[in-house]
C-alpha cells in the first residue's frame, strides 16, 4: 500500500468508508435499508461515486463477505500456528464460525446470502472472482489440516480430505440456520461427535477439549476484522 499513489489511497480511503457506512447500516438497520443512494447520502457523496467503486448493492455485500472471509482466514491462522493436535486445530477453526456468526451476525449473513441466486447473479465477475478465491483460502486451511491427520495418524478414515472438510463446514453452518439458545456448547458437542465418528484422536473421552476450545475463544476475540486492501491477508 506504501507504493500506492495519491489518488489510489484516495480511492481506497473511500472504498473502505462505504463499506464502513454498509456495514454499519446492515447492523443496525437488515439488508432492506442497504441502498446505493443511502450509502452515499450518509457519506456525502455522489451515487455516481459510489458506483464508481461497487455495480451495485450485491456487490457492497460480497465485499463485505471478503472482509468477513478475511477475518476467518487471520483467526483460523492464528489457531493453526498454535501448538496443538491436528482435532484440536479443527476444533479451533470450527470455533472461528461460531464466534464470526455471534460477534459479526449481520456479516455472516451476508455470506449465506451469497449462495440466493438473486443475489449472487448480480455480483460482478470482479466480485465473484475476489470471492471465490477468498472462500476457497479459507476452505483450504481445514483441507489441509485434515490431510496432515490423515498422513500422521490422527485421522483413520479414508474419506477424501475436502468431504470431511464440507461436513465440519455443514454441522457449524447447520447449526446456526438451525438455531439454538446454546450454539456454540451444541456445536462444540455435536462437532465432537462428528469428529469421534470419523475416529479422528484423542477422542472426546481421552482429551479436555473444552478447556482448550474456551482457551482459545478468549484469543481469537482479540482478532479484528482486516482491511479489505490488506493484501497480507490473500
Amino acid at each position: 500500500m506504501d507504493n500506492l499513489t495519491r489518488k489510489e489511497r484516495e480511492r481506497q480511503q473511500r472504498e473502505s468508508l462505504f463499506l464502513d457506512i454498509a456495514y454499519d447500516i446492515l447492523r443496525n438497520e437488515g439488508t432492506k435499508a442497504l441502498t446505493m443512494e443511502r450509502v452515499a447520502q450518509i457519506a456525502e457523496y455522489s451515487k455516481g461515486t459510489v458506483y464508481g467503486h461497487f455495480s451495485c448493492k450485491e456487490d457492497i455485500i460480497s465485499a463485505l463477505s471478503v472482509r468477513t472471509l478475511m477475518l476467518q482466514k487471520a483467526m483460523m491462522q492464528m489457531v493453526l500456528e498454535g501448538q496443538c493436535s491436528t482435532r484440536e486445530r479443527i476444533l479451533g477453526c470450527a470455533l472461528v464460525y461460531v464466534l464470526i456468526q455471534e460477534k459479526y451476525p449481520r456479516l455472516h449473513y451476508c455470506i449465506l446470502s451469497l449462495n440466493d441466486p438473486q443475489i449472487s447473479t448480480k455480483l460482478s465477475n470482479t466480485m465473484k472472482e475476489l470471492y471465490g478465491e477468498t472462500e476457497e483460502q479459507v476452505k483450504r486451511l481445514l483441507v489441509d489440516t485434515i490431510t496432515e491427520a490423515q498422513k500422521n495418524g490422527d485421522l483413520p478414515c479414508e474419506k477424501p480430505a475436502e468431504s470431511i472438510a464440507y461436513a465440519v463446514r455443514a454441522m457449524v453452518f447447520g447449526m446456526a440456520l438451525i438455531g439454538h439458545e446454546s450454539l456454540e456448547s451444541a456445536t462444540r458437542c455435536h462437532l465432537s461427535t462428528l469428529l469421534d465418528g470419523f475416529g479422528w484422536q484423542p477422542l472426546t473421552c481421552n482429551a479436555d477439549y473444552q478447556n482448550f476450545w474456551q482457551q482459545t475463544r478468549e484469543s481469537l476475540l482479540t482478532v479484528t476484522i482486516p482491511e479489505l486492501h490488506d493484501t497480507s491477508f490473500f
